[in-house]
């Protein structure tokens, strides 16, 4: 009786040895299995933080994390923690992106056409090769510059101007600037109207305009274009006409 209780004894004992040796093996495994991971902590300079995340997040691992942080300065902050091969192309993207935004300086001319043939046009405008252009697709025979103005900003902001022999017209440019390797391009979101009153509503006074163009405009840097045309009278219509350039 006591001789099978002792050979139980060591059996149940050899068991719980085998057991414990088993768990151990299984936690190495575990451990050998997670993937070291890398922490690194990135001060932005130009983009923000939040912008720069929800582009980034989605190249993280299953393990790997991306949070967000401000220093005392205010500035913008991520925090990477993800393995070493994750991190390394997170902070090559973000040198990509984390660029100083480009100055633009556009040129905006309105131009004036008219169908009626006795109308005199200005002859500075004759040699312009966008107006020879238009000469064959409207059926305007005569052009007179009415206004030109400057307008300087600096990417993903948006800038304003008056325009016109009174300034009556209001021309207001957002644009981005475009780097795709060793191509440039300026995208901008145009928009010319005139104000022609204002209405008293429930949050105050607001502007009544009488849009005249509102487009996407895309044009390489240096290059002049048509951006719309719009009637102002039966046999007249305004044109406009913008040409942009990076500055810096």
């Amino acid at each position: 009786m006591k001789k099978k209780l002792l050979v139980g004894l060591i059996a149940v004992f050899c068991l719980a040895l085998a057991a414990a040796a088993f768990a151990e093996d299984r936690e190495d495994g575990q451990a050998k299995s997670e993937p070291q991971l890398r922490k690194e902590m990135v001060k932005l300079k130009y983009v923000r933080a939040q912008d720069a995340y929800q582009l980034l997040n989605a190249y993280t691992s299953r393990n790997g994390r991306i949070s967000m942080s401000m220093d005392a300065n205010r500035m913008n902050i991520l925090v990477l923690n993800d393995t070493s091969e994750i991190v390394d192309k997170l902070l090559s993207l973000i040198k990509e992106i984390d660029v100083k935004p480009a100055e633009l300086q556009f040129t905006a001319q309105l131009i004036l056409g008219s169908e009626a043939a006795e109308d005199k046009g200005d002859e500075s405008l004759k040699s312009d090769p966008v107006i020879r252009e238009l000469r064959g697709v409207l059926k305007y025979k005569t052009f007179v510059a009415l206004d030109a103005t400057i307008l300087r900003v600096i990417e993903g902001e948006r800038a304003e101007a008056k325009i016109g022999p009174r300034g009556e017209y209001i021309l207001r440019l957002e644009p981005k600037f475009i780097r795709d390797g060793a191509s440039e391009a300026i995208k901008a979101e145009v928009y010319f109207f005139k104000p022609i009153g204002t209405d008293m509503g429930p949050q105050g006074s607001q502007t009544i305009t009488s849009d005249l163009v509102r487009t996407m405009l895309m044009l390489k840097p240096g290059e002049k274009t048509v951006v719309g045309v719009s009637k102002s009278d039966a046999d007249k219509g305004l044109i406009l006409i913008i040409s942009g350039k990076v500055t810096k």
